[in-house]
């Protein structure tokens, strides 16, 4: 799909959320909504308001949501997106109320494949990823060719589902003997998991630590003054306090070292309605 027809399907996409979110929220209402969600829930209402969303029945507002999904379901770059929106808006009122955890919906069972497809075959998602990889594998390049001995540790901050670390790890494949550790690290014990058993060409430098960027850095295990390259794919932004996330990077940098930086730029409905639920958002 060419990214002006993927932009237009998406810009559809959104508005249809939009009347989808009113109407469930309206048949929902506020009764039995647990207190962790009354930002969300604020946020939600403003957009209602800035989008002049109707309070169609919901029978129809998910009538034009089926009708125009099953263009998009054929559509590698969007059929994982209707997949997983749709999956956690028919969640919302049980997720809302506490009576289902979020986490659950985009991850049954454990798997991760319904997050991992979001971003497998995304043209937007890939083209800044390459972007952002290829930056990092050349200052590798660099400091290899200025010191062939040169022994590079590199720090990824809230790795996930290694969406960044696959590409990424495959570009710095040429420099591995410089590599002298690669730590994947995030806030879920599973990541890390799936990390060992997936990345087992990065073996033996790869290794694994659970990292909470709204806590000191030191404080959890991480070394100071350790790290020469720190890589951080769409995650600062779940930081609560922006600052004090940078603080704790800094902290385990080298002097000289790098932060390499990757970030959503715009506000969606559908992030909000999908990873938005998540505690650690």
């Amino acid at each position: 799909m060419k990214i002006t027809s993927l932009r237009q399907s998406i810009a559809e996409m959104e508005r249809l959320l939009i009347g989808l979110l009113a109407a469930t929220l309206e048949e929902t209402g506020p009764a039995g909504m647990v207190d962790a969600y009354t930002g969300w829930m604020a946020v939600s209402r403003d957009r209602l308001v800035r989008n002049g969303a109707d309070r169609s029945r919901p029978e129809d507002a998910w009538r034009a949501w089926e009708k125009a999904k099953m263009a998009w379901s054929m559509t590698p770059a969007l059929g994982p997106q209707v997949t997983l929106v749709e999956a956690c808006i028919r969640a919302l009122p049980e997720v809302l109320t506490g009576r289902q955890r979020a986490h659950d919906i985009l991850f049954p069972d454990g798997s991760m494949e319904q997050v991992t497809a979001i971003h497998r075959d995304n043209p937007v998602a890939h083209h800044f990823n390459a972007l952002f990889c290829d930056r990092v594998v050349a200052y590798v390049r660099g400091r290899v060719a200025a010191d062939r001995q040169a022994a590079i540790r590199i720090l990824e901050i809230g790795a996930g589902v290694g969406g960044t670390t696959e590409p990424l790890l495959t570009g710095l494949a040429p420099f591995r003997d410089n590599i002298a550790e690669y730590c994947f690290t995030d806030v879920s014990h599973a990541f890390l998991h799936r990390a060992l058993e997936h990345f087992d060409v990065a073996k033996p430098f790869l290794t694994t630590r659970l990292l909470d960027i709204n806590q000191p850095f030191i404080g959890q295990g991480v070394p100071p003054d350790r790290f020469d390259v720190v890589v951080a794919a769409n995650v600062l932004h779940v930081g609560l306090d922006i600052r004090r996330s940078l603080r704790g990077v800094k902290a385990v940098m080298r002097q000289h070292g790098l932060l390499f930086i990757n970030e959503l730029s715009h506000w969606s409905l559908f992030t909000h309605l999908t990873f938005g639920l998540l505690s650690e958002w």
